[in-house]
């Protein structure tokens, strides 16, 4: 059964006094030193987390999917892939990559296309936010670059480019959105419960006689009060109805959360898994952050940090300011709690000295080696992996996380790929441009923890003895697995036992 719906591609038109093109936004988080599939992961989960209702704990779920070559023709037609205004007619003016899934789309190539599906529960998903007065949907699908730092200094995002992380992630630089969320009586589709839309950013390019930036939107066309074209999302049981049949789960009314599918995009679960643990562990073992991980209908192996050899002293150290452990050897573990500015607490900081494997590879030092984990205490991600330099005969990690008081001014001082903090960020001087006094102030919470933080960490790396496993006799490890392998008898059935002594002369 064919599903009628009003929607179709909306291409923004090249205004003379902007000639800005929408291709350019894609290189604003160029030169984080992140892969994709980190940055999908950081950002996905970031949004959930900020979304999260109250009192609730953020679920994930991350899945590979393909749509098959018998489903491609109705996916085509349901997001109008072959009507006249559709990204397919303009294909070789969009400037991507031959193969991508839109071509194959075209052709239905035999060859499944791939889709990579991001959904979360128990968040508020993508309606009017009357606490920050802002309409989510807008904010994810629409705006760009919002640089709001009225936002809660708890929640790890605020520039507006998630967009551009989950087209980058795609091959055709298109994803679609479904979300369901509480209705609302402001902004626009009031009184609805679900939106589905659809984004794209390609090269801007020219088209029967038109100008056009390359930014494109499928949804719903409506004119505003000022006689302009607006592309709004599909909502409600046209909602349900075409992310059942793109193949989004379905949703119940009070099922509140977003979905999100990247056309074109796959991603390694193994991949996936590591940067949830390298990034997210602290709220994973907070117990705020679950997360699956799907292939098709079969579930993957979920992430555990704690099974991360690379991240337990990490963790230990975590636990040693959660839990206010106090260090066993002050010569190999350390704890500081840094001194306020102006009345300001800025965080706490433990210091672990690491054994090193001396079969081990020297040049192949693991990269989380004498680094410091930067944590902010509300999103519990690591914003960082912060190298504070020093020289010493030891090895250490370490595991910053800042004080509620710092919170405000960490957040104002991170950039679009929240990856660092710059006391000198432009962020602060916008969010305190007629406060000298708080802009200062902010700045010296920020300038203080990143010093505090390296001279602490480089004088305890100064002070540490050299800390190794204990030097195996040659031959050691070869032995080792070979009396493993024969003490393993899982799945030989019964043993035979040994002949008896024989009888003595």
């Amino acid at each position: 059964m064919k599903i009628k719906h009003d929607a179709k591609w909306f291409f923004v038109e090249q205004d003379p006094n902007d000639r800005i093109k929408s291709t350019t936004r894609r290189h604003a988080l160029e030169g984080d030193n992140q892969s994709t599939v980190a940055r999908v992961v950081r950002e996905a989960i970031q949004n959930s987390v900020d979304a999260t209702l109250s009192n609730r704990k953020t679920e994930v779920l991350f899945r590979n999917q393909t749509v098959s070559s018998e489903a491609a023709e109705e996916f085509a037609r349901l997001l109008d892939l072959n009507g006249n205004e559709s990204p397919l007619q303009r294909l070789s003016r969009l400037g991507l990559k031959a193969g991508n899934a839109l071509e194959r789309l075209r052709k239905l190539d035999p060859n499944s296309i791939e889709v990579f599906i991001i959904e979360d529960y128990n968040t508020c998903g993508l309606g009017y936010d009357s606490k920050d007065g802002k309409d989510r949907f807008d904010e994810l699908c629409l705006s760009f670059g919002q640089n709001r730092t009225e936002v809660d200094g708890e929640r790890g995002g605020s520039y507006g480019f998630g967009k551009e992380v989950y087209e980058e992630a795609s091959d055709c630089n298109l994803f679609i959105v479904y979300s369901v969320f509480e209705p609302s009586r402001k902004g626009q589709e009031i009184g609805s419960h679900a939106r589905l839309f659809a984004c794209a950013t390609f090269n801007g390019h020219e088209w029967k006689g038109g100008s056009y930036k390359g930014r494109a939107l499928f949804g719903v066309h409506k004119k505003n009060d000022r006689d302009q074209i607006e592309c709004r999302p599909l909502v409600d049981q046209q909602a349900h109805a075409v992310a059942e049949r793109l193949g989004f789960e379905v949703r119940a009314r009070d099922d509140y959360g977003t979905s999100i599918m990247i056309l074109g995009a796959k991603m390694e679960m193994d991949e996936v898994r590591d940067a949830l643990e390298r990034h997210w562990w602290p709220r994973i073992l907070s117990n705020q952050l679950s997360v699956e991980l799907w292939h098709e209908d079969e579930a993957q192996k979920p992430p555990e940090p704690c099974a991360n050899t690379d991240l337990k002293p990490y963790i230990d150290c975590y636990e040693m300011l959660q839990h206010d452990i106090k260090p066993k050897d002050t010569l190999q573990e350390r704890k500081h709690i840094l001194q306020p500015v102006n009345g300001s607490q800025l965080g706490s900081l433990a210091l672990k000295g690491i054994e090193i494997d001396p079969e081990a590879d020297d040049d192949d030092e693991d990269e989380l080696r004498n680094k410091i984990a930067c944590i902010r205490n509300g999103p519990k991600m690591v914003v960082q992996y912060f190298d504070p330099g020093g020289r010493g005969d030891g090895n250490f990690t370490g595991v910053f996380v800042s004080h509620q008081d710092a919170e405000k001014a960490l957040h104002l001082s991170e950039p679009p790929s929240h990856d660092s903090w710059n006391p000198e960020s432009r962020r602060i001087q916008d969010a305190y441009l007629n406060k000298p006094d708080k802009r200062d102030q902010a700045k010296k919470v920020v300038e203080s923890i990143i010093k505090r933080v390296k001279s602490h960490a480089q004088q305890f790396r100064k002070d540490l003895a050299p800390v190794t496993l204990p030097n195996p006799v040659p031959g050691t490890k070869k032995l080792a697995r070979i009396l493993a392998d024969l003490m393993s008898v899982k799945g030989l059935g019964p043993i035979t036992p040994p002949p008896p002594p024989p009888v003595r002369f």
